[in-house]
């Protein structure tokens, strides 16, 4: 069974384009996936990162131009799909950390700690 991690997103401007985000267990690299969205067309491969570190959950960002990555130890990466510039977004959680999205102008983390389940605002 497929044990990575997928985001999907569509275009801002309405025409119903998509992308998708692809990790995969243990690999420091996201896989871009390109769709048109019209009907008989296929998923085509739009491209490859290395990350800093191995992502555990992956969101884009609103407008689907900005791929957020977090890793195992909660630090958020931001890819900007249109350049393939890639900067820290958040720092690391004392927390073992969960999902991560887009919040107002920042980021919001699911995470768990000592205490239970936990949301982070950055």
């Amino acid at each position: 069974p497929f044990r990575g991690t997928v985001a999907l997103s569509r275009a801002a401007e309405g025409d119903g384009a998509m992308h998708a985000a692809i990790t995969f267990p243990k690999e420091r690299s996201v896989a871009i996936f390109a769709h048109t969205g019209r009907g008989g067309d296929s998923w085509l491969p739009a491209g490859e990162v290395r990350t800093r570190a191995v992502a555990t959950s992956s969101s884009f960002a609103a407008g689907g131009k900005d791929l957020l990555l977090t890793s195992a130890d909660g630090a958020v990466a931001r890819l900007h799909l249109p350049t393939g510039e890639v900067a820290p977004a958040a720092a690391t959680l004392a927390h073992q950390s969960h999902a991560t999205c887009p919040y107002a102008n920042g980021i919001a983390r699911l995470a768990t700690g000592p205490q239970g389940p936990a949301l982070f605002l950055a």
